[in-house]
Protein backbone atom coordinates (compact mmCIF):
# COMPACT_ATOMS: atom_id res chain seq x y z
CA UNK A 1 0.00 0.00 0.00
CA UNK A 2 1.34 3.47 -0.93
CA UNK A 3 0.36 6.41 0.97
CA UNK A 4 1.53 10.09 1.05
CA UNK A 5 2.51 11.56 3.94
CA UNK A 6 1.44 15.23 4.82
CA UNK A 7 1.94 17.68 7.98
CA UNK A 8 -0.91 17.64 10.90
CA UNK A 9 0.15 20.38 13.56
CA UNK A 10 1.27 18.36 16.89
CA UNK A 11 1.12 14.94 15.39
CA UNK A 12 4.56 12.66 14.25
CA UNK A 13 3.31 11.64 11.30
CA UNK A 14 -0.05 11.54 8.98
CA UNK A 15 -0.46 9.15 6.10
CA UNK A 16 -3.09 8.96 3.38
CA UNK A 17 -3.91 6.39 1.09
CA UNK A 18 -5.86 5.54 -1.67
CA UNK A 19 -7.42 2.54 -0.62
CA UNK A 20 -7.10 0.52 2.51
CA UNK A 21 -9.40 -2.84 4.06
CA UNK A 22 -9.49 -0.99 6.76
CA UNK A 23 -7.76 2.15 8.37
CA UNK A 24 -7.73 0.48 11.72
CA UNK A 25 -5.90 -2.41 10.19
CA UNK A 26 -3.30 0.32 8.81
CA UNK A 27 -2.96 1.56 12.09
CA UNK A 28 -2.09 -1.40 13.86
CA UNK A 29 0.18 -1.82 11.68
CA UNK A 30 2.02 1.67 12.41
CA UNK A 31 1.54 1.63 16.15
CA UNK A 32 5.07 0.05 16.83
CA UNK A 33 6.34 3.46 14.64
CA UNK A 34 4.34 5.82 16.94
CA UNK A 35 5.55 4.20 20.11
CA UNK A 36 9.29 4.68 18.86
CA UNK A 37 9.17 8.09 18.20
CA UNK A 38 8.62 9.66 21.58
CA UNK A 39 4.89 10.87 22.70
CA UNK A 40 2.26 12.05 20.28
CA UNK A 41 -0.52 11.51 17.90
CA UNK A 42 -0.68 9.96 14.04
CA UNK A 43 -3.38 9.56 11.91
CA UNK A 44 -3.91 7.53 9.05
CA UNK A 45 -6.81 7.82 6.56
CA UNK A 46 -7.79 6.89 3.27
CA UNK A 47 -9.68 7.85 0.14
CA UNK A 48 -11.61 4.18 0.13
CA UNK A 49 -11.68 1.42 2.49
CA UNK A 50 -13.14 -2.43 1.74
CA UNK A 51 -13.53 -3.80 5.29
CA UNK A 52 -14.55 -1.11 7.68
CA UNK A 53 -15.79 -2.11 10.65
CA UNK A 54 -17.33 -0.96 13.57
CA UNK A 55 -18.14 -2.37 17.58
CA UNK A 56 -19.01 -5.65 17.90
CA UNK A 57 -17.49 -6.49 14.96
CA UNK A 58 -20.25 -4.81 12.65
CA UNK A 59 -19.71 -3.83 9.59
CA UNK A 60 -19.48 -0.26 8.51
CA UNK A 61 -19.55 1.16 5.24
CA UNK A 62 -19.09 4.70 4.40
CA UNK A 63 -19.51 6.74 1.08
CA UNK A 64 -16.50 8.29 -1.45
CA UNK A 65 -15.89 11.65 -0.31
CA UNK A 66 -16.22 10.57 3.27
CA UNK A 67 -13.87 11.19 6.24
CA UNK A 68 -12.34 7.37 7.04
CA UNK A 69 -9.02 7.64 9.57
CA UNK A 70 -7.61 5.93 12.43
CA UNK A 71 -6.00 8.37 15.31
CA UNK A 72 -3.29 6.73 16.96
CA UNK A 73 -2.45 8.31 20.70
CA UNK A 74 -0.08 7.27 22.81
CA UNK A 75 -0.88 7.40 26.81
CA UNK A 76 0.18 6.07 29.83
CA UNK A 77 -3.02 5.47 31.69
CA UNK A 78 -4.60 2.03 32.93
CA UNK A 79 -7.18 0.79 30.53
CA UNK A 80 -9.64 1.01 33.65
CA UNK A 81 -9.00 4.84 33.05
CA UNK A 82 -10.53 4.92 29.73
CA UNK A 83 -13.69 4.22 30.33
CA UNK A 84 -15.56 6.68 28.57
CA UNK A 85 -13.33 7.41 25.85
CA UNK A 86 -14.95 6.88 22.95
CA UNK A 87 -17.77 9.25 24.21
CA UNK A 88 -15.17 12.41 24.18
CA UNK A 89 -13.72 11.27 21.02
CA UNK A 90 -17.85 12.07 19.74
CA UNK A 91 -17.44 15.72 21.38
CA UNK A 92 -14.56 15.95 19.62
CA UNK A 93 -16.27 14.90 16.28
CA UNK A 94 -19.43 17.13 16.47
CA UNK A 95 -17.08 20.19 17.68
CA UNK A 96 -14.97 20.20 14.40
CA UNK A 97 -18.34 19.35 12.46
CA UNK A 98 -20.09 22.44 13.96
CA UNK A 99 -16.94 24.52 13.46
CA UNK A 100 -17.60 23.68 9.67
CA UNK A 101 -21.18 24.35 9.89
CA UNK A 102 -22.96 21.49 10.33
CA UNK A 103 -24.91 20.59 13.74
CA UNK A 104 -25.03 16.94 14.41
CA UNK A 105 -25.92 14.74 17.79
CA UNK A 106 -24.56 12.34 19.70
CA UNK A 107 -26.08 8.90 20.07
CA UNK A 108 -25.14 6.88 23.04
CA UNK A 109 -21.99 4.93 22.66
CA UNK A 110 -20.71 5.79 19.30
CA UNK A 111 -22.92 7.65 17.08
CA UNK A 112 -22.93 11.05 15.03
CA UNK A 113 -26.40 11.34 14.19
CA UNK A 114 -28.47 13.98 12.68
CA UNK A 115 -32.32 14.55 13.76
CA UNK A 116 -35.08 15.83 11.79
CA UNK A 117 -38.54 15.06 13.73
CA UNK A 118 -38.83 11.81 14.65
CA UNK A 119 -36.48 10.55 12.38
CA UNK A 120 -32.80 9.49 13.18
CA UNK A 121 -30.12 9.00 10.49
CA UNK A 122 -26.41 7.95 10.94
CA UNK A 123 -24.12 10.46 10.16
CA UNK A 124 -20.69 8.34 11.21
CA UNK A 125 -19.38 5.96 14.14
CA UNK A 126 -16.41 5.88 16.31
CA UNK A 127 -14.55 3.03 17.05
CA UNK A 128 -11.86 2.58 19.90
CA UNK A 129 -9.31 -0.01 20.53
CA UNK A 130 -6.54 -0.30 23.21
CA UNK A 131 -3.38 -1.53 21.40
CA UNK A 132 0.06 -2.45 23.58
CA UNK A 133 3.11 -2.62 21.81
CA UNK A 134 6.70 -3.64 23.85
CA UNK A 135 7.10 0.29 24.13
CA UNK A 136 3.58 1.97 24.77
CA UNK A 137 0.07 1.12 24.96
CA UNK A 138 -1.31 3.48 21.97
CA UNK A 139 -5.25 4.09 21.34
CA UNK A 140 -6.58 3.24 18.14
CA UNK A 141 -9.80 5.82 17.49
CA UNK A 142 -11.49 4.48 13.88
CA UNK A 143 -13.57 7.77 12.65
CA UNK A 144 -15.85 7.26 9.57
CA UNK A 145 -18.38 10.04 8.93
CA UNK A 146 -20.40 10.02 5.42
CA UNK A 147 -19.56 14.04 4.27
CA UNK A 148 -21.22 14.00 0.92
CA UNK A 149 -23.07 10.49 0.11
CA UNK A 150 -24.34 7.46 2.30
CA UNK A 151 -23.57 3.82 1.73
CA UNK A 152 -26.61 2.07 -0.21
CA UNK A 153 -28.80 -0.48 1.64
CA UNK A 154 -28.54 1.41 4.66
CA UNK A 155 -31.67 3.29 4.77
CA UNK A 156 -30.43 4.32 8.54
CA UNK A 157 -27.43 6.23 7.33
CA UNK A 158 -27.65 9.48 6.03
CA UNK A 159 -24.38 12.59 4.81
CA UNK A 160 -23.35 15.44 6.31
CA UNK A 161 -24.46 17.32 3.21
CA UNK A 162 -28.03 15.70 3.27
CA UNK A 163 -28.42 15.79 6.90
CA UNK A 164 -26.88 19.31 7.64
CA UNK A 165 -26.85 21.25 3.96
CA UNK A 166 -23.28 21.60 4.26
CA UNK A 167 -20.48 19.92 1.54
CA UNK A 168 -17.52 19.14 3.50
CA UNK A 169 -14.69 17.78 2.01
CA UNK A 170 -12.41 15.03 3.70
CA UNK A 171 -9.34 17.06 3.57
CA UNK A 172 -11.31 20.04 4.64
CA UNK A 173 -12.32 18.11 7.72
CA UNK A 174 -8.66 16.98 8.69
CA UNK A 175 -7.24 19.38 10.09
CA UNK A 176 -10.05 20.78 12.21
CA UNK A 177 -10.54 17.07 13.49
CA UNK A 178 -6.55 16.17 14.28
CA UNK A 179 -6.72 19.44 16.57
CA UNK A 180 -9.97 18.82 18.30
CA UNK A 181 -8.84 15.29 18.93
CA UNK A 182 -5.46 16.17 20.01
CA UNK A 183 -7.06 18.86 22.35
CA UNK A 184 -9.75 16.47 23.66
CA UNK A 185 -7.00 13.19 24.47
CA UNK A 186 -4.68 15.85 26.48
CA UNK A 187 -7.89 16.82 28.66
CA UNK A 188 -9.00 13.51 29.12
CA UNK A 189 -6.16 11.86 30.47
CA UNK A 190 -5.02 15.46 32.63
CA UNK A 191 -8.76 15.99 34.13
CA UNK A 192 -10.21 12.63 35.22
CA UNK A 193 -11.52 11.53 32.11
CA UNK A 194 -15.06 11.71 31.16
CA UNK A 195 -16.27 13.16 33.88
CA UNK A 196 -14.78 16.22 32.57
CA UNK A 197 -17.17 15.60 29.65
CA UNK A 198 -20.39 14.66 30.58
CA UNK A 199 -22.19 17.96 30.79
CA UNK A 200 -20.56 18.49 26.98
CA UNK A 201 -22.01 15.14 25.85
CA UNK A 202 -24.97 15.60 26.99
CA UNK A 203 -25.79 18.95 25.75
CA UNK A 204 -24.61 17.20 22.50
CA UNK A 205 -27.23 14.21 22.47
CA UNK A 206 -30.46 13.62 20.59
CA UNK A 207 -31.45 12.02 23.77
CA UNK A 208 -33.70 14.00 26.50
CA UNK A 209 -33.60 12.93 30.27
CA UNK A 210 -36.70 12.33 31.97
CA UNK A 211 -38.23 12.40 28.22
CA UNK A 212 -36.51 9.47 26.14
CA UNK A 213 -37.18 6.50 25.89
CA UNK A 214 -34.52 4.00 25.11
CA UNK A 215 -34.10 0.18 24.63
CA UNK A 216 -30.93 -1.79 24.63
CA UNK A 217 -29.84 -5.19 23.41
CA UNK A 218 -27.22 -6.43 26.34
CA UNK A 219 -26.80 -9.76 24.70
CA UNK A 220 -28.53 -11.66 26.80
CA UNK A 221 -31.31 -9.39 27.68
CA UNK A 222 -33.27 -5.99 26.93
CA UNK A 223 -33.52 -3.37 28.96
CA UNK A 224 -35.82 -0.78 28.70
CA UNK A 225 -36.30 2.85 30.46
CA UNK A 226 -36.48 6.63 30.49
CA UNK A 227 -33.10 8.03 29.90
CA UNK A 228 -31.99 9.91 32.86
CA UNK A 229 -28.27 11.07 31.94
CA UNK A 230 -25.05 9.21 32.18
CA UNK A 231 -22.35 8.96 35.13
CA UNK A 232 -19.00 9.99 35.32
CA UNK A 233 -17.97 6.66 33.82
CA UNK A 234 -19.83 7.17 30.21
CA UNK A 235 -22.75 4.50 31.31
CA UNK A 236 -26.23 5.44 30.69
CA UNK A 237 -28.85 5.76 33.55
CA UNK A 238 -31.87 4.00 32.67
CA UNK A 239 -35.10 4.49 34.95
CA UNK A 240 -36.96 0.90 34.49
CA UNK A 241 -39.89 -0.49 36.07
CA UNK A 242 -37.88 -2.46 38.45
CA UNK A 243 -35.61 0.78 39.41
CA UNK A 244 -32.60 2.80 38.14
CA UNK A 245 -30.26 0.67 35.59
CA UNK A 246 -26.43 1.55 34.87
CA UNK A 247 -25.64 0.18 31.11
CA UNK A 248 -22.05 0.11 29.88
CA UNK A 249 -21.97 -1.33 27.15
CA UNK A 250 -25.26 -2.34 24.69
CA UNK A 251 -26.81 -1.82 21.40
CA UNK A 252 -29.85 0.83 21.23
CA UNK A 253 -32.60 -1.20 19.46
CA UNK A 254 -35.20 1.63 19.63
CA UNK A 255 -35.61 5.14 20.84
CA UNK A 256 -38.37 7.50 21.25
CA UNK A 257 -38.83 11.44 22.62
CA UNK A 258 -35.56 12.60 20.66
CA UNK A 259 -33.70 16.15 20.20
Amino acid sequence: MKAESFSVPGFEFALRYDEVSSTMDAARELANRLASQGSGAALVCARRQTAGRGRQGRSWSVARKSFMGTYLLRTDAPPQALSGYSLAVGCAVSAALEGLGASVRLKWPNDVVVVRGDRLRKLGGILVEVHETDRARVLLVGIGVNLEGSPEGLPEASSVLEGCGVQIAPESLEGPLSLAMLEMHHRFVSQGGFSSFEREWSQRSCFVAGTTEVSLDLGARTVSGTYQGLDGSGAILLQARDGLQVVHSGHVVSLRGLR
